[in-house]
């Protein structure tokens, strides 16, 4: 099994929607680190309704009980927070802004092959580098 993260130097070129469930205390770190949705309650909410309109979700380990409930609707999407990956941590300002400016998740699907973009045949010659 091949599975990792990497921070892509340029980017991905793509523009990520990441949500941000963590207290009331590390909002403001996460707004200011970039995340377009912040909040606790009201997303699950929203979650358990259906609504998965993001890329990616960063949270803390405090919060992960709750979100536990949420695995049948995150895990086939490929949403579900993890500690491996980086988008379950206290340094969530960090983990926000890491996703923001390109850090990518890989792993093999059940036939050996890596399916991940790293970069756009649009970037120039030095970003292709």
């Amino acid at each position: 099994m091949v599975r990792g993260v990497a921070s892509l130097p340029h980017g991905t070129g793509k523009t990520l929607k990441v949500l941000a469930l963590v207290t009331a205390d590390k909002e403001a770190e996460a707004k200011e680190a970039g995340a377009d949705y912040v909040g606790l309650d009201e997303y699950i909410e929203k979650i358990k309704g259906g609504w998965t309109d993001v890329d990616v979700i960063v949270t803390m380990p405090a919060v992960m009980g709750k979100i536990g409930a949420l695995g049948r609707v995150l895990g086939p999407r490929g949403l579900m927070p993890n500690p491996k990956s980086g988008t379950v941590t206290m340094d969530v300002g960090k983990a926000v802004s890491d996703v923001k400016k390109g850090k990518i998740d890989f792993k093999v699907d059940k036939n050996g092959i890596i399916h991940a973009s790293v970069g756009k045949v649009s970037f120039d010659a030095q970003a292709n580098c």
